[in-house]
């Protein structure tokens, strides 16, 4: 049975081992890094990762950030990993809907995520669990590489 916590204080190995597995493609590159270091222990503190176990075995996690002024009352995704094996057995909607019921429960209105459009499969599970495209930023990190946004109003 899978569990969905808070990460804790001494898991910040395991919260950044579990994002470079999840962006292999991308380890090395400037953005790896980039969002690899907003992992970090002040995140945990605040209550912004969750981690999923099967067991002991970590094998999911999300970060996020809440912007009470910014888009007026929002929470943004950053990042939601789920290793290869887990995929598609619901880990990911148990991490995103801990998110939501976060969310609702500090008075925020939507929450917010972004992809690769290349990145069917993150395409598909964002309409899955009922977010909207809301627009694209073309070639954002010079790179050739898209961001597609998502929202979802928090019920």
């Amino acid at each position: 049975m899978i569990e969905i916590r808070f990460a804790k204080r001494g898991e910040i190995k395991t919260v950044r081992k579990m994002y470079a597995k999840g962006f292999e493609e991308y380890n090395k590159t400037e953005i790896f890094y980039y969002f690899l270091n907003f992992l970090n222990k002040n995140r945990i503190e605040h209550g912004e990762v969750l981690l999923a176990f099967d067991g002991k075995k970590p094998v999911g996690m999300c970060s996020f950030h809440c912007h009470p002024q910014i888009f007026f009352k929002s929470l943004f995704l950053e990042n939601v990993v789920i290793l290869q094996g887990y995929r598609r057995k619901s880990v990911g909607r148990k991490l995103v809907q801990r998110a939501l019921k976060l969310a609702k429960a500090k008075g925020m209105r939507r929450v917010f995520s972004n992809t690769w459009p290349k990145n069917k499969e993150s395409v598909k599970f964002h309409e899955k669990l009922g977010f909207k495209y809301c627009g694209k930023i073309a070639d954002s990190q010079g790179e050739g590489e898209d961001y597609v946004f998502f929202s979802k109003t928090v019920k």
